[in-house]
């Protein structure tokens, strides 16, 4: 049925039926659904990458009791995950307000309450997260930002490290100009809004001045570009996306964070990854900060060509 969707274009009574199709699943109909070969509890990996859902635990934290892991998927977890692994290739379901969204948060909700392993946990995720994005960006926390950011007489934001593209919709919706980019930008079919291709190092720095943000999500442990970022954004505001410890960026970024930087406003994403505090962050340039105090603040527009 998905199939024959994708290739016709949709009206508004399709959709209808397309989230009506979603309850359904969600209802347990679509529990036969198959989501291919998941791991079981005995297949925990003894070793992770720092990324979200791939973290080393931290010996105080392994040594807490914890309940025992539920090894099989309920109804509702296996048949939300396989309606939105497929409905996001479909245009006009991406096309279509918030019903995509919506139905990550709640697969997010179902898959919390059903106490998986951590193993089954992030295969769930890790799939997802090439269709939509690591990062734990909820409706609900875009228009946080977005009305915080205007606050702060920003109207624009920058996502050099956009992947799909999925924060960028969300945050278009809610109002703010978004330019994405990616060093590697996924096919075509995985984008939910275009997404350049180029390196941080490439970034026209001069082009992005105070009525900008620079949104960083889940930056890598092993490269330094978090440190070229912060360094060439000629910006006031950078929003960070990520675990607050030492899962997200390198050491020199969270020392460049936390010496030219002073945080505002810190939101709990009450992300879906097992033993990761992810948290999106708010912080001011602390130069600019000084300068709003001495009343000496300016946000001129910057035009580049």
């Amino acid at each position: 049925m998905i199939t024959r969707c994708a290739s016709r274009s949709w009206t508004s009574g399709q959709r209808t039926a397309a989230s009506l199709f979603a309850v359904a699943s969600m209802a347990g109909v679509a529990s036969g659904l198959q989501i291919g070969t998941v791991p079981t509890c005995a297949e925990q990996p003894s070793a992770r990458s720092r990324q979200p859902g791939h973290a080393s635990v931290p010996a105080a934290q392994a040594e807490q009791p914890s309940k025992t892991p539920q090894c099989a998927p309920s109804a509702r977890v296996a048949a939300l995950h396989k309606l939105l692994v497929d409905l996001a290739r479909v245009p006009e379901a991406k096309a279509a307000e918030e019903i995509l969204p919506k139905l990550l948060e709640l697969f997010w909700h179902e898959l919390q309450a059903d106490a998986l392993s951590d193993a089954m946990c992030e295969f769930f995720l890790h799939r997802l997260a090439e269709d939509f994005g690591h990062g734990t960006l909820r409706r609900e926390h875009a228009g946080r930002l977005a009305a915080r950011l205007a606050e702060l007489g920003v109207t624009a934001v920058l996502d050099p490290l956009a992947h799909t593209g999925f924060h960028t919709r969300l945050l278009e919706d809610r109002g703010l100009r978004v330019e994405a980019s990616d060093l590697n930008p996924p096919a075509a079919v995985r984008l939910w809004r275009e997404v350049l291709q180029r390196p941080v190092d490439e970034t026209k720095w001069e082009c992005y001045g105070n009525e900008w943000a620079l949104f960083l999500s889940w930056l890598p442990h092993w490269s330094e570009m978090g440190v070229e970022a912060l360094g060439g954004f000629r910006g006031h505001i950078v929003v960070v996306l990520g675990d607050t410890e030492d899962w997200t960026g390198t050491d020199g970024f969270r020392a460049a964070l936390e010496r030219d930087w002073l945080l505002l406003d810190r939101i709990p994403t009450r992300g879906p990854w097992p033993r990761v505090d992810e948290n999106l962050c708010v912080y001011m340039k602390r130069s600019h900060a000084a300068s709003r105090i001495e009343g000496h603040q300016e946000n001129k527009p910057v035009s580049c060509q």
